[in-house]
């Protein structure tokens, strides 16, 4: 009897696969992430097109660098998933507009494949020598002489990319590292008050004292009131992520308080004419999303005092062109879309409000 239970317990054993031991992230993780994620997250790379592809949502899971600095927040949280962004968007309900992968890219991940990423991430979410692909790189640069992408998810140490590079706040004449100069960090108590408001909060990356806020899954718990709750935090917020929330003309006081401001979007929101002639006070501004807003002329004339301003997106608005030719002619350096050449606009819930797609 004794000799019978043995077997039983040893069989038993045998069955129950091993959830205690330590995942591979080059071996086990990282095949999940090329298989369904980096198509639309990887790092900006020119493609065999020869235009300049962006990582979506600005969310780059083909590097160390690209995971653990990411603009979005902490994607992983070494520890702890249930604090991690990454974890949470890949468990959301197959329905939810923010879950990942998108339904437009087929089913979400099995079950297996979450349950192994968890147990990744809370066991210390090691990578391992993994420290990812070369970033940067064009198609035909990443392919071998037999057409197969070079990279195996592994890195041999003398490539190692630099953080941050492929990112646009990182590109040559970056203006981050001359506004972040003898600017002291926001005090922790700051940060932990607003930690459970509907904004996430991180440092522009490299530990900069600048902030980038996202309104990532809370679009619609963000109005006038609510940003204005960013006003402690005004003078190091530089890059601000606004997209398909419900602010108005009354947030461009709250925006004219950030003088260190980037870039802004505001597509798909309710703000107008007044509001955006507020922007006016913000000299650092680089890039602007108005797609889909109600600025007319008159907001878009009030942009000219923005020297530095590279970027503006006029696409579906009551802008015209005459009006985008004079504010060329007086910003000549700078590009303004007025078509349908820019990041894909918010999806539509079931209640016709529009929600931003990551």
């Amino acid at each position: 009897m004794k000799r019978l239970l043995l077997s039983l317990t040893a069989l038993g054993a045998a069955s129950v696969p091993a959830q205690s031991a330590k995942v591979d992230f080059a071996k086990q993780i990282w095949p999940i992430f090329e298989k369904r994620c980096t198509e639309c997250h990887r790092a900006a790379y020119t493609g065999d097109d020869g235009r300049e592809h962006k990582p979506k949502g600005r969310v780059e899971l083909d590097s160390l660098d690209g995971i653990k600095q990411s603009k979005r927040g902490k994607l992983v949280v070494a520890g702890d998933s249930g604090k991690s962004i990454l974890y949470e968007v890949i468990t959301l309900p197959a329905d939810d507009d923010d879950v990942m992968p998108p339904k437009k890219k087929g089913k979400p991940l099995s079950q297996k494949e979450t349950d192994l990423i968890k147990r990744w991430i809370d066991g210390g979410a090691d990578f391992g020598s993994w420290t990812g692909t070369a970033k940067g790189k064009s198609d035909e640069e990443r392919k071998d002489d037999k057409g197969r992408d070079k990279s195996d998810g592994k890195s041999d140490g003398k490539s190692k990319p630099k953080a941050g590079s492929g990112s646009k706040s990182k590109k040559k004449g970056s203006p981050l590292t001359t506004l972040a100069k003898n600017l002291k960090p926001v005090p922790e108590d700051v940060l932990k008050g607003l930690a459970q408001g509907p904004f996430r909060i991180a440092s522009v990356g490299d530990d900069s004292p600048l902030l980038e806020v996202t309104s990532f899954g809370e679009t619609d718990a963000i109005d006038d009131a609510r940003l204005a709750d960013l006003l402690p935090i005004a003078d190091h917020i530089a890059e601000l992520d606004l997209a398909a929330t419900r602010i108005t003309d009354k947030a461009g006081a709250v925006l004219a308080k950030m003088p260190r401001l980037v870039t802004l979007d505001l597509r798909q929101t309710e703000i107008g004419d007044h509001g955006v002639a507020e922007l006016g006070k913000c000299k650092e501004l680089r890039s602007l999303n108005l797609y889909g807003t109600k600025v007319g002329d008159y907001g878009a004339t009030a942009l000219a005092p923005l020297a530095n301003l590279e970027e503006l997106y006029l696409w579906q608005t009551e802008v015209s062109a005459k009006t985008a030719v004079r504010l060329r002619e007086t910003l000549p350096d700078l590009r303004i879309v007025m078509a349908a050449d820019l990041p894909e606009p918010p999806a539509e819930a079931a209640d016709g409000r529009p929600r931003r797609r990551r």
